[in-house]
């Protein structure tokens, strides 16, 4: 490769290094993407909410009436809210730099299930499937793979 080439080639890798450094730095808050539209959050336990964000960067997280704030320290952030009952849709809000809206938040019980390969079909994989699903009545079940 001809030295112009290499010289070019090393200046755009700079520029696209110090970019990538720069926007990094001004990170936008973020949750854990645990935190996203239709999640269901545990009843009646303190609940954790957390992310990441710039160091500094102050998160305030808002949901069903309560507010809590914090510094993100390490890049790393993270409140603890009151125990909340049984209910919803609630908003989250999390706010620093930028605004994160969580829309249609549930508050009740999480299960968390493993074992067979097969536990990670959904309902349309088993037999009957239409008429279970048809017959269904509670909208406010969810279903989160990891």
């Amino acid at each position: 490769m001809p030295a112009s080439c290499r010289s070019a080639l090393m200046r755009l890798i700079f520029g696209l290094t110090a970019g990538l450094l720069a926007r990094s730095a001004a990170a936008d808050v973020k949750p854990h993407p645990l935190f996203t539209d239709h999640a269901v959050l545990q009843q009646g336990r303190t609940l954790p909410v957390w992310g990441w964000a710039a160091d500094g960067e102050k998160v305030t997280v808002k949901l069903a009436g309560q507010e809590a704030s914090t510094e993100a320290k390490d890049g790393k952030w993270r409140v603890d809210l009151e125990p909340l009952a049984a209910g919803g849709p609630h908003q989250l809000t999390i706010e620093g730099k930028n605004k994160v809206v969580v829309d249609d938040v549930l508050v009740g019980e999480v299960w968390v299930a493993s074992g067979q390969s097969n536990m990670e079909w959904g309902l349309e994989a088993t037999d009957g499937a239409d008429k279970a699903i048809a017959a269904a009545t509670d909208g406010k079940i969810r279903f989160f793979t990891v």
